[in-house]
């Protein structure tokens, strides 16, 4: 990966210099809310499906905008090929006050650009501005069981499993599953 250009993203009182990165095929940089309307097909697409994600399978644009952008110190990175975004990605501070230490994130690629090395590209990217913006760990509370290619790309990025809830997720084909709390100290 090459670096093309940089920019300063400050949340709360951390500071980092964020930088975008791009291979021969994939770029990735932090996005705005201004790039809800290219995020928004994989959003919905992944929601609607209702087999990975918490939020509600009806959920619209604003909610979508709501849920990712409107969250105190949230940052969201997009993944973009050909000029189409790929993927996107969304962190936050799991808790506020004495447990904004801990970064919360969420991952969606497009169906149609999975198991191409895009989600790690953006992953790897983002746990290292994560890394740069103080966090001293970061912690997916809702990585649903029967999501593997999920479970397999977090444990080989070095997360850990520190709980398994059972039946805490409602799937549209196998029924309630587990979900698994998983996290990486940075």
């Amino acid at each position: 990966m090459q670096i093309i250009s940089s920019l300063t993203h400050a949340s709360s009182d951390k500071s980092s210099t964020m930088r975008h990165y791009v291979t021969d095929e994939l770029s990735v940089r932090l996005a705005s809310v201004t790039d809800m309307p290219r995020i928004w097909p994989i959003w919905r697409q992944i929601v609607a499906c209702g087999e990975t994600h918490p939020y509600p399978r009806d959920s619209n644009q604003t909610d979508a905008i709501a849920l990712w952008f409107k969250p105190p110190l949230s940052a969201v990175y997009i993944a973009e090929q050909a000029g189409e975004v790929v993927a996107a990605m969304q962190t936050k501070p799991m808790r506020y006050g004495n447990g904004d230490h801990i970064a919360n994130f969420d991952l969606m690629v497009s169906a149609r650009h999975r198991s191409q090395g895009i989600g790690r590209t953006l992953s790897t990217y983002v746990i290292d501005a994560t890394r740069r913006d103080g966090y001293a760990a970061m912690e997916a509370y809702a990585v649903v069981e029967s999501n593997v290619q999920a479970v397999r790309l977090w444990r080989s990025l070095g997360f850990q499993i520190l709980a398994t809830v059972p039946a805490a997720f409602r799937h549209p084909t196998f029924g309630l599953v587990a979900v698994h709390h998983m996290h990486m100290p940075l």
